[in-house]
């Protein structure tokens, strides 16, 4: 149960477990009747609920369904949708052999124009429609396959250069419907021709393959069709002179097909229906522009809010970053400053916290490394630290040594960017810390030997 709801299995079989002689699964239920009723009734809900929720996702969305056979109960069909395929020779990409179109009255067309097709896997599909008999037409469809095949050798890379690669050929698939005989002798209506070795048959050179459907030959009345392959051969065949409810059972609800029949109707119309449909066209259009324009304005307004929203919070950033005061040091200096069960501690650090404290800003520590580890690394050959500090850093690190400079003194500093508007409030904030003892305590807590 938890799977399925997790998954969101909505089209899977649900029946209650019974033992079966002769199986693994024939040792005594243990599961009373009554509990396995309950359990199989809550499952199929949650089945129905999963399929309520794919079913509302499908609204407004166009779903092609291939119908393949008719059910075994009156009107039923059986067939699969798209999401129920793997997708692995559907075809992506479509696009035409010859550039000249035809035009949308079949009283004034020229000629039948062949289609070009590729799959996702880059195999090339040529739909050939031949109405009149053609002498040599399988030379014919064999040169059209050849050409295809010999093009796709020269391809132009991002530099514009030619490449030959024979490994990356895609194969060719030439299909044929002429509405004539092309092979007396063959008594089915469709054959399939591909290259074997004349020997044992074996099928080596894969690369093209040829599939002839001859009109003339297929026979069947609408109610003995029994596949999609025969619906579309009949549709070949008998479109153009089947009455509407004819068409409508034997499109059901192919939508491919349906489409099919809508082009091959608007071919047989007159100026006048064709203008008619034109005018209807181009209101759906425009009305359909019109929405699109409110839908890019509302866009714009929303994005202008946005962009409005971003700028107020930018300022607002900024004006965060204002309360924070965010200070560098190089936890390696104990006892100015070092690391801690896993805190950055050190009278520096109590120092610039009070310093913080007096200008109302939230100190922000940043741990970086500075001279000292270059020291351990041997990148420089000493460094100058004040005698505790120094002390305190060999005991942390074996092997260093120190040399003191007696008479000495020096003075500490704090290094700000240059022309911060900080310095004035730092500086009064330390004289304030001097004059009432913050810092004299700091120093006792961190600077006692």
């Amino acid at each position: 149960m938890d799977l399925v709801k997790k998954v969101g299995y909505g089209q899977c079989y649900s029946f209650k477990y019974s033992p079966r002689p002769g199986t693994p699964a024939a040792v005594k239920d243990q599961v009373p009747e009554h509990i396995k009723s309950e359990r199989l009734a809550i499952l199929q809900q949650e089945l129905s609920r999963q399929q309520l929720l794919f079913n509302n996702s499908c609204i407004g969305k166009t779903m092609p369904v291939l119908f393949d056979r008719d059910g075994k109960l009156d009107g039923q069909l059986i067939g699969k949708t798209c999401y129920m395929q793997s997708g692995k020779d559907q075809i992506i990409d479509v696009s035409f052999l010859k550039t000249i179109q035809d035009p949308a009255i079949a009283a004034y067309r020229q000629s039948i124009v062949d289609v070009l097709c590729k799959d996702q896997n880059g195999i090339q599909v040529i739909v050939e429609m031949q109405v009149s008999e053609h002498k040599g037409f399988e030379k014919r469809a064999q040169y059209y396959a050849a050409k295809a095949y010999s093009q796709q050798i020269l391809k132009e890379d991002k530099n514009h250069k030619k490449l030959a690669i024979y490994a990356k050929l895609k194969g060719v698939i030439f299909l044929a419907i002429a509405d004539f005989i092309m092979f007396p002798d063959k008594k089915h209506w469709k054959s399939t021709h591909r290259m074997l070795d004349s020997k044992t048959y074996e099928h080596d050179l894969k690369d093209f393959y040829f599939i002839f459907a001859e009109l003339k030959k297929f026979h069947k009345t609408l109610y003995q069709l029994e596949n999609i392959e025969e619906k579309w051969m009949y549709f070949f065949k008998h479109a153009h002179h089947s009455t509407l409810a004819e068409m409508e059972h034997l499109i059901g609800h192919d939508i491919i097909m349906k489409r099919a029949f809508q082009a091959i109707d608007q071919a047989s119309w007159t100026e006048a229906e064709l203008n008619t449909y034109d005018h209807i066209t181009k209101t759906q259009l425009d009305n359909l522009a019109v929405e699109q324009f409110k839908i890019e304005q509302a866009e714009k307004a929303a994005e202008a809010r946005g962009k409005a929203r971003g700028e107020a919070r930018v300022g607002c950033d900024a004006k965060s970053k204002d309360q924070m005061l965010i200070v560098g040091t190089s936890a390696d200096n104990p006892p100015y400053e070092f690391i801690q069960n896993g805190q950055v501690v050190g009278f520096d650090i109590d120092l610039i916290n009070a310093i913080g404290e007096k200008l109302g800003k939230k100190v922000i520590i940043k741990n970086y490394d500075f001279n000292v580890e270059e020291l351990k690394s041997k990148v420089v050959d000493a460094v100058m630290l004040d005698e505790l500090q120094a002390k305190r850093f060999i005991e942390n690190n074996p092997g260093l040594a120190s040399l003191s400079l007696k008479d000495m003194s020096s003075e500490f500093a704090i290094a700000m960017p240059k022309n911060s508007n900080l310095v004035d409030s730092v500086n009064k904030a330390i004289t304030e810390l001097t004059k009432d003892d913050t810092i004299s305590s700091i120093a006792q807590k961190w600077l006692q030997q």
